[in-house]
């Protein structure tokens, strides 16, 4: 595959949020001077927040791979909370799911070999969520 990776590192948290933002229930993204967070409205009450993370906060130096060892719902959470100032974000009662991934895409070198398709389809590329 070819292809590469940003220098974009994201986290994902599942959750009911207690908070003070107006537009909780909306899909936004929010830009400020210590960083950015899209809310997406999910089933029931959840909403799924992305949260643009720093590449060290997140990224080993040495292999330049994500480790989720670095982070936890919390922390993810205290960089939302940055974002999102000067509204509030309590601790929720539970984080239903969560995760960090670092914004790459990748494409099939060759899709045929002697004319004949061998891969096609989603199967020929990757992509980061929202890339």
């Amino acid at each position: 595959m070819e292809g590469e990776q940003t220098d974009y590192v994201w986290g994902v948290v599942d959750m009911i949020p207690d908070t003070n933002f107006p537009d909780i229930r909306s899909r936004c993204a929010i830009h400020s001077n210590h960083g950015s967070c899209m809310i997406i409205p999910r089933e029931g009450d959840k909403v799924r927040l992305y949260i643009q993370l720093g590449i060290e906060e997140a990224v080993d130096a040495a292999s330049g791979r994500v480790v989720k060892d670095k982070m936890d719902p919390e922390k993810l959470l205290e960089v939302a909370r940055r974002s999102m100032a000067p509204y509030t974000i309590r601790q929720p009662k539970a984080i239903d799911w969560w995760t960090i991934y670092r914004i790459g895409q990748r494409v099939a070198e060759r899709f045929s070999v002697d004319n004949r398709v061998f891969i096609a389809g989603d199967a020929c590329h990757t992509h980061s969520p929202k890339a």
